[in-house]
């Protein structure tokens, strides 16, 4: 790592990507190499695309590192390349911000659009039920609407139009469903969450333990004796 800080002038905008996800994914951290690429990209210097920016803040908040302003600076470039986006990037910039709760309405507001843009072309643009549960949960730990005009409510209707196909056809996963679960209670939607659950039960799937549990805490702490 220390060597790689003295190589930094001769990385491009994608090795600068490459660089922090290869070492946040094998759990590895080291913040003078973070340090110094985090500079060298708000220098302003390089020609980034979206995969660049998607890798650098999911790598970033993998590790836990912690500057706001650095976050709020991808956001800004994630929001400028939003059009040429992919369902990925949106997910891996959204993900970070709600991982280390820096609140960005602006690109919250672009990603939606352009998500649901996304998700009304033909096979929803290859989202998968991960990157929709990802979309609620991040969103939701983000404390963003889902209701009225101000909301991202076309948004939601459409990803759980998405996640009840994925129930019917049996191919969500135990994650995805909770992510999904603590995203609806989050806004406030607990009669959506209970008909994806009871979807889940008339599939004959097990919502797995986390689900189970999610579901459990709601009905105790609204006094939900038929649930509970």
């Amino acid at each position: 790592a220390a060597t790689l800080v003295g190589m930094l002038d001769h990385l491009n905008a994608y090795d600068l990507g490459q660089t922090v996800w290869s070492y946040s994914t094998l759990r590895l951290r080291h913040d003078g190499l973070l340090d110094a690429i985090a500079v060298r990209v708000k220098s302003n210097r390089d020609d980034h695309k979206p995969i660049n920016i998607a890798n650098l803040s999911w790598a970033y908040a993998k590790v836990e590192y912690s500057d706001d302003d650095f976050y709020k600076y991808l956001a800004g470039l994630a929001t400028s390349m939003m059009p040429r986006s992919n369902p990925q990037d949106l997910c891996n910039v959204l993900w970070a911000l709600a991982s280390t709760r820096v609140k960005e309405p602006i690109f919250c507001g672009a990603m939606s659009s352009t998500a649901v843009a996304l998700l009304s072309s033909p096979r929803r643009s290859g989202f998968t039920s991960t990157e929709l549960a990802c979309l609620l949960w991040s969103l939701g730990k983000l404390g963003e609407s889902a209701k009225g005009s101000g909301g991202h409510g076309e948004l939601l209707e459409l990803v759980m139009g998405a996640l009840g196909e994925e129930v019917r056809a049996r191919t969500i996963g135990h994650k995805d469903s909770s992510m999904c679960l603590w995203a609806l209670l989050s806004f406030g939607l607990a009669d959506r969450a209970w008909s994806f659950f009871d979807g889940f039960v008339a599939a004959g799937l097990d919502p797995g333990v986390t689900s189970l549990s999610t579901m459990l805490g709601a009905a105790q702490r609204a006094g939900d004796i038929e649930h509970e």
